[in-house]
């Protein structure tokens, strides 16, 4: 769609990303041969000649290009099934569905590019003592302090869904629901079939009104349960919402 093109083009200009388009699969892929590599890949699922899917498959399997952030956009391919798919599937690390807001996009980008490196071994190691002091204090009743260690342990490791998930934990013992939300998406995001992720952000989601939210939610975490029994009682639940 060049219109869409040229106003992406305009608008991440003017923001000081310097741009480059290609108006096809074929021309994607012979773009992505320069050196040194792109920081980001903005794709459409819907290109000509090699779909966008295959795009970013071919990306992520490629030692010399895995590192580069894709954000794919789609008209057709709606919904979180769809999002779930091209991270899990063909490794695309975020989704955006068209219709659009330009701010939307112009954040996303700017997440992406500014995200933080993979931790070290040492922070790691790090993050995994103040997550085990995390935990201690929340068995000792003190969701204060653990909320405090929690939060250093997910600074020093930004990708660990179980930091993240306790952190939550925490944030929702302590009174803080919105927060607690924030931390349980970002679980989610970085681990999409954590079902007691899924099943706190449903409770947090419906406690706060979010009803839409909470079905869809729920919809994801019947395919997350772990065994037959729980996805029963969570289809139960669903259709009592529905």
């Amino acid at each position: 769609e060049p219109e869409i093109v040229h106003m992406l083009e305009k608008a991440l200009t003017k923001a000081g990303y310097a741009v480059d388009t290609a108006a096809d699969g074929k021309a994607a892929e012979q773009k992505l041969k320069a050196d040194p590599p792109y920081d980001l890949v903005l794709l459409d699922a819907m290109l000509p000649q090699i779909h966008g899917f295959e795009i970013c498959s071919r990306i992520k399997g490629d030692p010399r290009l895995r590192q580069i952030p894709v954000i794919m956009m789609s008209a057709v391919y709606r919904g979180w099934r769809f999002a779930q798919d091209a991270r899990e599937t063909f490794g695309a690390d975020d989704y955006i569905e068209k219709p659009f807001h330009l701010s939307d996009i112009l954040r996303r980008v700017q997440e992406r590019i500014s995200a933080p490196p993979r931790p070290s071994p040492e922070q790691r190691d790090a993050a995994d003592r103040s997550y085990q002091e995390g935990l201690r204090l929340v068995e000792a009743g003190k969701p204060d302090e653990a909320r405090a260690a929690l939060e250093q342990s997910v600074k020093a490791d930004p990708f660990s869904a179980r930091g993240h998930f306790a952190l939550a934990q925490a944030l929702r013992q302590i009174g803080d629901p919105f927060r607690a939300i924030s931390s349980y998406e970002r679980a989610v995001e970085l681990r999409p079939k954590h079902f007691a992720a899924l099943a706190n952000l449903a409770d947090l989601y419906l406690e706060k009104g979010f009803r839409r939210k909470a079905v869809e939610t729920l919809e994801r975490a019947v395919l997350a349960a772990p065994d037959g029994k729980t996805r029963e009682a969570v289809r139960t639940r669903l259709v009592r919402l529905l």
